[in-house]
C-alpha cells in the first residue's frame, strides 16, 4: 500500500464550464475538512462523464483504497457521513440554498435528523416536490 493519499475534486481538462469550476473550488476545502485526508486540489481531466455532461460536473476523489492513510477514513459509517454533508453542503453554497431540518420516524430509528437544503423562496407540495 501507497502511503500517500487524500481529497481530490476534478473537473474537465479544457472545456469546463464556469459553474464546475467554481463548484469544485468550493466543495474541495469542505471535503477535506470533514474526513481530514490531505488535500490534493482541484485538477482537471479528460473523462467520459465530465466532458460529456450537459451540466456543471465535478467528480471527487473521497479518498483512496491503496493508501494505508485514507483506508481508515474510507471504512468509518462516520466518515463517510460527514464526506456526504460537505458535498452537500458546497453545493447548498454555491446554489444559495438554506438548510432546513426535518426530524422523522422510520421502523429501526425513532428520531433521525435529516438535513434538507430548500430555496428560500420556493414551493413544495405535500410529496416535497418543488413547484412553480
Amino acid at each position: 500500500m501507497r502511503q500517500s493519499g487524500g481529497i481530490e475534486t476534478l473537473v474537465q481538462e479544457i472545456t469546463a464550464s464556469k459553474a464546475s469550476k467554481d463548484i469544485a473550488a468550493i466543495i474541495q476545502p469542505y471535503i477535506v475538512q470533514a474526513v481530514g485526508l490531505c488535500n490534493r486540489g482541484v485538477k482537471t481531466d479528460n473523462l467520459h462523464m465530465l466532458r460529456e455532461s450537459s451540466m456543471p460536473a465535478i467528480l471527487t476523489e473521497g479518498g483512496f483504497m491503496d493508501s494505508t492513510t485514507d483506508i481508515a477514513a474510507l471504512r468509518s459509517d462516520a466518515k463517510l457521513k460527514a464526506q456526504g454533508e460537505a458535498i452537500a453542503d458546497g453545493l447548498a453554497m454555491h446554489f444559495k440554498l438554506k438548510l432546513k431540518i426535518c426530524t422523522y420516524t422510520t421502523k429501526r430509528r425513532s428520531d433521525q435528523i435529516v438535513r434538507t437544503y430548500i430555496k428560500s423562496n420556493s414551493r413544495f407540495d405535500r410529496r416535497g416536490i418543488e413547484t412553480t
